[in-house]
């Protein structure tokens, strides 16, 4: 079993507690990143993936609004954290897709 973290930078914050591990067991076809994505608003542009990181760690990111990922266009950049656990031995590659219709 591992544990993964993933920070993607795009583009002050309240600590929010860690983000929840996302657990993908055995024969699961899909599920939604959502409920356990975290993001975090870098308004100065200054944040590089290792302190981006290093603040997802520390409970510095924040759940999403309306437990949804969309946030319209607006200065600066975000960064989304998300822990996945796959619990499935013989699977070891999980595959990423977008939560959007039309992402591949």
């Amino acid at each position: 079993m591992g544990t993964a973290a993933l920070a993607l930078g795009l583009v002050p914050t309240l600590a929010s507690p860690p983000s929840e591990v996302l657990r993908i067991d055995p024969g699961t076809e899909s599920v939604a990143l959502a409920r356990a994505m975290r993001y975090l608003r870098d308004r100065s542009l200054e944040l590089d993936a290792a302190t981006a990181v290093r603040k997802a760690r520390a409970g510095e990111f924040q759940p999403l609004p309306r437990g949804r990922p969309v946030f319209g266009f607006q200065r600066g950049a975000f960064w989304f954290f998300l822990r996945i656990e796959n619990a499935d031995p013989w699977e070891p590659r999980v595959r990423g897709r977008g939560g959007c219709s039309h992402c591949p």
